[in-house]
């Protein structure tokens, strides 16, 4: 018995830590595509921790939310985004992570140049 519960972890630690990389990978380039398609060129993403930093979503963020800061460029202008993205490894646009939750916990984009 202990030996199935030490192989389990074994094989299942390791692999939701390639899956959390993997979703994490997925959110980078959505972010970039996004900031590509307003004219702009990804400097810096930064993932944050929305317990510890300071954020925009600091009031509307939780545990389904991983938050990233963005310092990108518009010709010669640095601006910063911040976007907020849900958990869910199968809808990184999901709008309601938990399914009970109203949709303020959904992605949500605050852009510096606007």
């Amino acid at each position: 018995m202990l030996g199935s519960i030490i192989v389990t972890l074994l094989i299942g630690i390791p692999l939701v830590l390639i899956v959390a990389k993997l979703h994490d990978d997925n959110l980078k380039k959505e972010i970039a595509r996004v900031i590509e398609q307003r004219g702009g060129q990804v400097i810096l993403i930064e993932k944050m921790n929305v317990e510890k930093d300071l954020t925009p979503f600091e009031s509307e963020a939780g545990n389904y939310n991983i938050v990233f800061k963005i310092e990108y460029t518009i010709g010669n202008t640095r601006h910063i985004a911040w976007y907020r993205g849900v958990k869910t490894i199968n809808n990184i646009h999901d709008q309601s992570p938990g399914g009970g939750f109203d949709n303020r916990y959904g992605e949500k984009w605050i852009f510096g140049d606007q």
